[in-house]
């Protein structure tokens, strides 16, 4: 296993890649609250929130990590 993400390595600009909350219950209100996503609906026209389906995620990425906007790896 590699220390940092491999797409953060090969990366050509620096903060590019950023990390979010995980699609879970959990940060509901995040994704829910926030202009930044658009969270599409089923064919019955129920939100495919975190309360209908969970995401899977990285879980050794810690939340002092996660949030909009961060860098995964700082410019060299």
């Amino acid at each position: 296993m590699y220390e940092d993400p491999q797409c953060a390595a090969i990366c050509p600009s620096t903060g590019t890649i950023t990390w979010d909350y995980s699609y879970t219950k959990e940060f509901e209100s995040h994704f829910l609250n926030n202009n930044k996503y658009k969270i599409s609906t089923t064919k019955g026209g129920k939100l495919k929130t975190p309360s209908l389906r969970e995401k899977k995620y990285r879980k050794d990425i810690s939340l002092e990590l996660r949030g909009i906007g961060k860098e995964v790896q700082k410019d060299s």
